[in-house]
């Protein structure tokens, strides 16, 4: 680093330009920068609260803690360096101190916050989790409080379940196994894992589908204000058994498809203690 005042030099590495004002040519890390200084004097202390802007709380950079640095060393004051910087004069002080204590333009490594949780506290949360993966984070919360007394918010929850990979989904359908329908599966998959093409050709592959007049389309939001819980725009209506319903069959093999085929649909409407039962066109003539 090299500085000068006026036609005074000193015995440090850099450059020295003198003009009307006082220049500073510092290298830090192969960053170059140039400042200025010119003769201001300095404001009375009621002119001071101006110059304490909000870019003297930020974190000082290495090049601007060599500014602080260079301006101090050279006979400025810390009240003129913080104004010329745009800094306070607490913040000049902390980092002319910091370079004292280390020597370094860089500020010390930070330490962090201590965990809210522990270890333990971490292993119970995951460990609560998958032994019964519907809990959601709130009952988790619960739990930790009953049983380790540790008191931390829902967020810090899911974010200890999210370190071990585990995120919430959304649950998928599926039918009602018992074990015995599982190893039966199971043992039929094994069993006609090596089929041919030509054992598969004469095989008939069928299916069917169930639909509704007034369809379930599983758990919806609804964006409401207080107390309009219960408006009508707010209400997802729906009718008792799906409002009736009619099931399609179909068919397929390698070679060929049947046409599909629909049922009768069959509505059940309780009215004056008797079973009212309409087929497929009188359903659509009432809709």
């Amino acid at each position: 680093m090299e500085y000068g005042v006026g036609n005074t030099s000193f015995n440090l590495v850099g450059e020295t330009r003198v003009e009307k004002s006082v220049v500073v040519r510092c290298f830090v890390e192969n960053v170059q920068f140039f400042v200025s200084t010119p003769k201001v004097p300095v404001p009375t202390p009621k002119y001071l609260g101006a110059y304490r802007g909000l870019s003297s709380l930020m974190r000082t950079t290495p090049q601007k803690a060599a500014q602080v640095i260079a301006l101090v060393e050279i006979g400025l004051s810390q009240r003129a360096v913080g104004l010329q910087l745009d800094m306070t004069r607490a913040a000049v002080r902390r980092v002319y101190q910091r370079y004292e204590e280390t020597g370094s333009f860089h500020r010390r490594p930070g330490i962090a916050r201590k965990r809210s949780t522990t270890a333990r506290d971490d292993r119970f949360i995951v460990s609560t989790t998958l032994r019964n993966r519907h809990l959601n984070a709130f009952q988790v919360q619960q739990q930790l409080r009953e049983v380790r007394r540790v008191v931390i918010s829902q967020w810090t929850v899911r974010r200890r379940l999210q370190e071990s990979n585990l995120t919430p989904k959304t649950l998928a359908i599926g039918p009602k196994l018992t074990p015995a329908h599982r190893q039966a599966r199971l043992r039929f998959a094994r069993d006609h894992l090596n089929k041919t093409l030509e054992q598969w050709g004469s095989v008939l592959f069928s299916d069917e589908i169930r639909i509704c007049l007034y369809g379930s389309d599983r758990r919806r939001k609804v964006y409401r204000r207080p107390r309009e819980r219960f408006a009508e725009c707010c209400i997802k209506e729906r009718s008792a058994y799906g409002g009736g319903s009619f099931m399609i069959w179909g068919a397929i093999s390698i070679g060929a498809r049947t046409d599909p085929l629909s049922f009768h649909l069959v509505i059940f409407a309780f009215k004056n203690n008797v079973y009212n039962i309409y087929n497929y066109e009188q359903l659509i003539a009432l809709t």
